[in-house]
């Protein structure tokens, strides 16, 4: 089922649903563990577009495209996103460029939210473009994951300093993210952030020369490589004589969660980063995610930066 509507004045929602073809018997794997599956459900209204290209990625997983009119959210905008994978399935969330947010008019806020649910045995990947809040913007994210405790999940939420090109660092009204994950019906994973001036201290004095904060969130059984390759890569010592590079900070944080009903645990690992080049956080990132990549079928961040 398609559907595309245009009504500007309300709530712009999307639905992406994706199932796996043929019966439990029947069901056709990929080298990489992907159900062959279908886009079950597609529909979205203006400003917002959805896009599934056929040949985006080598295997079964479906990369799904969001895209704005217009580059960005103009004040007062609010898109609603669900995205279902079920049971085996794979799919990554991306854009083709970062998502601008312009300036805020008579107070309005701009606002996202994603709601994700993932199936066992199914991956959702949310790797998308940076955000860009422009001066003067206002700007709310809420981000709601829903998992069993066999299911996996990658997400990237970033945001950067402005047009830095134009002289802007740090100068819109406000921005806050939050990322919830649910276990079941446990919430057991919350990380929230607000950026906003306040009397005695602004977000350019409070962020300093850094110009790009973000955290990366990996879970799931079937992502244990990638879990452990990240672990390694951000714990490894520096070599003798080799300085830190004071315009990049990286730390990873394990996750375990307990699953309801069972001895297993759900595993995984948080990365933070901040940096005064944009570029730097891209590629530790691109370094970081890469045992991801030919599950995905391919890279996100190529031909980008």
């Amino acid at each position: 089922m398609i559907v595309a509507e245009e009504n500007q004045k309300t709530v712009a929602k999307g639905i992406v649903r994706f199932k796996a073809k043929g019966g439990e018997t029947k069901r056709q794997k990929d080298n990489y563990g992907n159900y062959l599956s279908s886009l079950s459900t597609i529909q979205y209204k203006y400003p917002l577009k959805l896009m599934v290209p056929q040949f985006a990625s080598s295997n079964n997983c479906h990369w799904v495209y969001s895209i704005n009119y217009g580059g960005g959210l103009v004040s007062g905008d609010e898109i609603a996103l669900q995205i279902d994978v079920e049971e085996g399935c794979s799919a990554l969330l991306t854009t083709q460029g970062s998502t601008k947010v312009y300036h805020s008019v008579d107070g309005k806020t701009s606002t996202q939210s994603l709601t994700g649910s993932v199936g066992p045995r199914g991956l959702l990947a949310i790797i998308q473009e940076p955000l860009v809040c422009f001066k003067d913007a206002k700007y709310k994210q809420t981000q709601n994951f829903h998992m069993e405790g066999n299911s996996n999940l990658v997400f990237v939420d970033w945001i950067t300093s402005g047009r830095v090109a134009n002289g802007e660092r740090w100068d819109f009204t406000s921005c806050s993210t939050t990322n919830n994950i649910f276990l079941g019906t446990d919430l057991v994973y919350r990380d929230a952030m607000r950026l906003s001036n306040t009397e005695n201290l602004s977000v350019k004095d409070t962020m300093k020369h850094y110009n790009i904060v973000a955290s990366c969130v990996v879970l799931g059984p079937d992502l244990t490589g990638l879990i452990q390759h990240i672990k390694d890569d951000v714990g490894k010592g520096q070599n003798i004589g080799e300085l830190p590079d004071p315009n990049l900070i990286v730390s990873a944080s394990p996750l375990q969660y307990a699953i309801t009903n069972s001895h297993e645990k759900l595993s995984g690992v948080m990365v933070k980063c901040a940096s005064s080049e944009i570029t730097k956080v891209y590629w530790k990132l691109d370094n970081l995610l890469k045992p991801l990549y030919p599950k995905l079928g391919g890279n996100p961040f190529e031909n980008k930066y």
